[in-house]
Formats: C-alpha cells, structure tokens, sequence
C-alpha cells in the first residue's frame, strides 16, 4: 500500500503536448477499467458499465494536467474495450484492441489490467491477448494488476493476505502472478463512495509516477498486431473446428454407447427371460421327479403291506393248518382210544 499524497488537480491539457506518462488500462468486460480511467483523472471522461457488453465499444483516450506534489504531469489516459465483450465477435474486440497500440505507438509507461473481486479464467484469457497478440511478451514488464472493489485497499495487513491467498492458488490467479510477479496495485473505485474514489486516485498517480518511469514500452506497428490477431482467429477458428469435429465424435460415442447399452440391457433382458424360463423349467422337472418319487414310495410303501398281509395270511393259513393236522392226530388218537377202550369193553362182556 503506496502512502496517500495531497489532493490531485486536474485540467485539461492540450493534445499536442507529449505525455510524461501513458497508461492504458485494459481488462474482461464489466471489471471496472473505465471507471478506474475515470478514478485516476477524478473526472467522468469515459463511460462504465459493470454488465457483459462493454460500453466502451471503441478505444477512447483523454489528456490531462494532473499535479502531483507540486508538479504537473500530462497524463495520457486510455481507455479500451472490453474483452469478452458479448455484443462483438472476438475478431472485431482484437481489431479494436489493436488500435489502442496504434493509439499508444509513442510510448507505453504502464498498462494497468484491471480484475475485479475474483480472478476467472475470463480476465486471464484476457491477460493472455494482452501479451500474446497484442503488444508481445516485454509487454508483461510494464503491465501491473489492478485490483479494484477492494474495500480494505488501505488496510496493509488486508492486501498481504489477499496477496498471500492469490499467490497460493491455482488456475487464473496463477497464470497472470506467474507474468507480473508482485506488481499489484489494491484500489476501491466505488463510485458510491467519493473518498475512496479519491484515494485510489492518489494511489494510482503515485504509483503512475514513481513506479512507472521511462524508458517507454514501444508497441509493435499496428500492421504487426493485424497479422498477429489474424494468425491468433484463424488458429481459433481452427481449434473451433477441432473442437466441433471433437464434440460431433463425442456425440456418435455418446451415441453408440447409448445403442451398446440398450442392446447390451436387452440381452440381459432375454437373458433374464431365458434364465427365469429355465428356472421354471427346473422347477417343474424338479417337482415332477418329487411327485414320481413320492409315488414310488407310495407304491413301495404299497408292495410292502401287500407283502406283510400275504406273509401275515401264509402264516395263519400255516398255523390253521397245523392247529388242523393237529386236531386231526387228536381225533385220530382219541378214535383210537375209543376203539382200544371198546374192544376191552367188548372181552369183558365175552368172559362173563
């Protein structure tokens, strides 16, 4: 956090004057850069707008006299499109971009990108343009994050911690650390809140003149950043088209896994069908053999009491005929008797 310094004046300047600084401020569609332009010249010279299209449709600049600790400084102020912009293709926000190098082609001291409350994959896409396609790799050296709605923009411990989680994390805040290392500048443009609007101001003037000194960045001619944003759409166009066939591919995979799966359900369906046939199938085999079996027990069950009563009626008609044979003897043994007795009868008689 850069001390405050006493309030800036500020009135226009004449355009033919050559700028002691030229900052350009660039950023995704909505993050607040014409209202920080607008913050640092403390004068509503370019119109905002925190929504997906980008007010700003074409690059705009303002000169202006602004006096810091008792010196004037001609600042050149310049304001761009958004990127991002909804309403615009991609190709027609490069080309405008373009035109803010062509617009710079004197000199850049400081390209101020600005982020708002959260790093996206958006704003470094965007850092990405900046130095990829439009004003080359050096570029970098002279670029400085500007992190606007920060509320404890003053607040040394806050803006180190702050500092301290961006540097921890992975993804958009990696990639544009990674570039611009610790040139960060915490700012609250609030437009709500005209006392942090007016230190930001300061914030962002000191930081303008003592950190963003000469020598100037030169941007490549503009006929360079054409051929650059033309080679960088048709390699776009071409990874589109990539990724179009890619996703079509997708799509009949998707597609044919979709069939396979049905086809794949339907088998076990039959599959289901057949083991469920082939189950009652067994089950009535099964429950026929247990009836069969069963009657095959009955009938057994049915020889062996047949068999006992055949033994049962051999045995009485054994037993019958034995009593019988018996009673015969006894009979016989008895007539005997009785014949022996009358013949004894029969001599007794004779002898009298």
């Amino acid at each position: 956090v850069m001390e405050e310094t006493e309030a800036t004046e500020i009135t226009p300047a004449p355009l033919s004057l050559k700028p002691d600084r030229t900052v350009v401020f660039i950023g995704e569609t909505g993050a607040g850069k014409s209202t920080c332009a607008n913050s640092l010249a403390q004068d509503k010279l370019f119109d905002a707008s925190e929504s997906s299209f980008s007010i700003t449709k074409d690059v705009r600049s303002a000169v202006v006299k602004l006096t810091w600790s008792d010196k004037d400084y001609i600042i050149k102020i310049v304001d761009t499109i958004g990127i991002g912009d909804t309403d615009l293709s991609h190709e027609e926000v490069l080309t405008r971009l373009a035109v803010a190098c062509h617009e710079c082609r004197e000199g850049i001291n400081a390209v101020f990108f600005v982020v708002g409350k959260r790093f996206t994959k958006a704003q470094a896409d965007a850092f990405d343009v900046l130095w990829q396609i439009l004003f080359g790799a050096d570029i970098v050296e002279y670029t400085t994050v500007i992190r606007t709605q920060f509320r404890k923009f003053q607040d040394a411990k806050a803006v180190k911690a702050d500092k301290d989680s961006l540097k921890k994390q992975d993804g958009a805040p990696k990639r544009i650390i990674s570039k611009v290392g610790d040139r960060f500048l915490y700012v609250d443009n609030n437009e709500d809140n005209v006392d942090a609007m007016e230190k930001s101001s300061h914030l962002m003037l000191q930081y303008l003149i003592l950190k963003c000194r000469p020598p100037e960045f030169c941007p490549p001619v503009l006929e360079d950043v054409k051929k650059n944003i033309s080679t960088h759409v048709e390699e776009q166009q071409r990874l589109a088209s990539k990724e179009k066939d890619l996703e079509e591919q997708m799509e009949k995979a998707v597609a044919a896994q979709s069939e396979a799966t049905a086809a794949i359900k339907e088998m076990q369906s039959q599959a289901n069908k057949s083991n469920e046939q082939m189950e009652e199938l067994l089950r009535r085999m099964a429950e026929e053999s247990r009836m069969k079996d069963e009657k095959l027990a009955m009938e057994r069950e049915k020889g062996a009491i047949e068999k006992m009563k055949l033994e049962a009626e051999l045995k009485i008609s054994r037993e019958m005929q034995n009593l019988y044979q018996k009673q015969v003897e006894e009979a016989r043994m008895s007539a005997g008797r009785l014949q022996e007795s009358s013949k004894q009868s029969d001599s007794s008689c004779t002898v009298m």
